[in-house]
């Protein structure tokens, strides 16, 4: 029966998902009514959890209620500081109140975070590496170093969170969302455009997902 819980739990994890993610690479937003819908299923799964280990209700109870807590308390600081949207941090939610009592536990969550932060810093060393040796190389010269005179660190902090575009290309761009940081246009002498400084919003859902899958098997050595 233990099996069964925890198999059915990963599997409507998985599902949800991998369905979210459809949905926010097409639409760039998920609905509030997913989000209810896949918590009403959570609130069942957990239900027959708590049916199958009655004798420690007490433990499961205190267990699922301090891992919400965590995992709602640095989703929103996360949210906070502009790095995750509101979807991101109710999925992450979702995936510590849905798996079975017996695979996680409230530690998991800090690890999640922990995994998360890294791999979000990946993102951005390889933005950083893609600006550096990108056409936009020298529009960022420009909007770092000879019009403003920023500083080193922050230097690194723009080639690493942001991106220049062709500004006469941005009204064929209707897949992703910019947010356009900066009215002023850079004209790069050597790509012969104007480039505008934007800051895309990256499908960080990928993070979540794979976080979720590193800690999965951060669980599975850690049982060895």
């Amino acid at each position: 029966m233990l099996g069964s819980i925890s198999f059915a739990s990963f599997i409507f994890i998985n599902v949800t998902i991998y369905y979210c993610l459809y949905l926010d690479i097409k639409y760039r937003i998920i609905p509030n009514k997913v989000f209810s819908f896949i918590y009403a299923i959570s609130l069942i799964l957990s239900l027959i959890d708590l049916i199958y280990f009655y004798k420690e209700l007490g433990l499961i109870l205190v267990n699922r209620i301090y891992m919400f807590i965590e995992a709602f308390f640095l989703s929103f600081f996360l949210f906070w500081i502009k790095i995750i949207g509101g979807s991101d941090g109710k999925l992450i939610i979702f995936i510590f109140i849905t798996e079975s009592f017996y695979d996680f536990h409230s530690l998991h969550v800090y690890i999640y975070f922990l995994i998360f932060c890294g791999l979000y810093l990946i993102t951005l060393v390889i933005n950083y590496i893609f600006n550096s040796n990108s056409s936009f190389f020298e529009s960022f010269e420009l909007l770092c170093g000879v019009y403003c005179y920023y500083s080193s660190i922050k230097k690194i902090f723009f080639k690493s969170s942001f991106n220049f575009l062709s500004f006469s290309k941005m009204r064929d761009l209707r897949s992703e969302k910019y947010d356009v940081k900066s009215i002023l246009l850079f004209h790069n002498i050597k790509s012969g455009e104007f480039h505008i400084l934007v800051q895309i919003r990256k499908p960080l859902i990928l993070v979540c997902i794979g976080s979720y899958y590193f800690l999965i098997l951060f669980t599975y050595l850690y049982s060895i």
